[in-house]
């Protein structure tokens, strides 16, 4: 089991009206990959204000880039005494936890006196170690381009009965992409494998905030993702990349029919015939564009769906989720994760990755 240290022996002291003290940025811990850690705390010193119920607690709080408004608290310890032997915090399966793990750790210091004046300090270490057997993360295989999850990394409006419609997805693979909320997209009114998954429809989808830098062929896109439309009237967008029309990437649910998903390079539209169809149960949906001598194989639930396509030799920029570009043609679903790798996955990364999809959502793989 491998120990880290987040923060070395340090006295942090706050002076009333400052409540809160956190952790300098350039050293918060990357435990990406991580998503169980067992937290130490060594406490040599305390100092509370005399207000009745005074005290200082410990955040340790997670995220998946290191904007601020994505720390969110996962543990949190009253540094009530000091003591010989170390406090313990968990993030573990079961467990009490406020949030998940995500990629950046840090710690928070909070005094809650109700006092206007006086000082507060703590004097403590921090040490962490990982699971004792590291869960899987797409950020092992190379190239990670886009890595969204349904539990991490959302932003909810707050505020009455809109608490439940998301105004940002932010990305995991570290690139710092985001995408916004347009509309309604809702979280949660559904799950995929016991996680709240995230919804979009006519009234609801998400778009990047910025289109990024092209990502060339051969890529890897794949999407864990369940439609609630059997027969749509016109074909809905599952992911459309762009925005400009000729740089586009596209995958979406054709017209009258769950049973087939359609895939678009700019050159033209190639349909799949699936094994299942999306709306009966979840899908691991992968399209590997020009992965197979330039051509695009397109995968269901870890197999392959038949001989590659012809579907054009475009690059692709990130776009929208659950919508084309103009937007119209929104998709009404559930999404649980899109990853998307460039250069495209081997064999062997498709299969540990289609694996690890398999087993956290209770999807069958080969």
């Amino acid at each position: 089991m491998r120990t880290e240290v987040l923060q070395s022996w340090v006295t942090v002291q706050g002076s009333l009206p400052v409540t809160t003290v956190i952790q300098e940025e350039e050293n918060n811990l990357d435990v990406g990959g991580c998503s169980d850690v067992n937290v130490w705390v060594d406490l040599r010193s305390v100092t509370t204000l005399a207000a009745a119920g005074s005290n200082v607690t410990l955040y340790l709080d997670s995220s998946p880039t290191k904007d601020e408004a994505f720390f969110a608290p996962f543990a949190a310890l009253p540094l009530l005494t000091p003591s010989a032997t170390p406090m313990v915090m968990r993030s573990l399966p079961g467990a009490a936890s406020l949030s998940p793990i995500a990629r950046w750790l840090r710690w928070r210091l909070v005094s809650n006196s109700t006092s206007t004046s006086g000082t507060w300090a703590a004097t403590f270490r921090i040490r962490v170690s990982r699971a004792r057997t590291p869960s899987f993360s797409p950020m092992l295989a190379p190239g990670c381009q886009l890595w969204l999850r349904s539990d991490a990394g959302v932003t909810l409006n707050t505020s009455g009965a809109s608490a439940n419609i998301i105004t940002s997805w932010a990305d995991m693979s570290g690139k710092g992409y985001l995408f916004k909320g347009v509309g309604s997209p809702t979280l949660g009114t559904t799950t995929i494998g016991g996680f709240p998954a995230i919804g979009t429809n006519p009234n609801g989808y998400l778009q990047t905030s910025t289109a990024g830098p092209f990502i060339a062929q051969p890529d890897s896109l794949i999407v864990v993702v369940q439609s609630a439309v059997a027969s749509p009237a016109s074909y809905i967008s599952i992911f459309n990349a762009g925005p400009l029309a000729t740089q586009l990437q596209q995958l979406f649910q054709p017209v009258t029919s769950d049973t087939t998903v359609n895939v678009n390079a700019g050159t033209g539209i190639n349909q799949a015939l699936l094994s299942g169809n999306l709306v009966s149960a979840p899908n691991i949906l992968q399209v590997d564009w020009g992965a197979s001598s330039g051509s695009t194989q397109i995968y269901q639930n870890g197999q392959s769906l038949g001989a590659a396509v012809a579907a054009g030799a475009q690059s692709t920029q990130l776009g929208t989720i659950g919508a084309t570009n103009a937007p119209g043609q929104f998709f009404t679903g559930w999404f649980a994760e899109i990853l998307l790798f460039q250069p495209a996955l081997t064999q062997a990364w498709r299969t540990l990755i289609t694996r690890y999809l398999g087993a956290r959502y209770g999807i069958a793989v080969p």
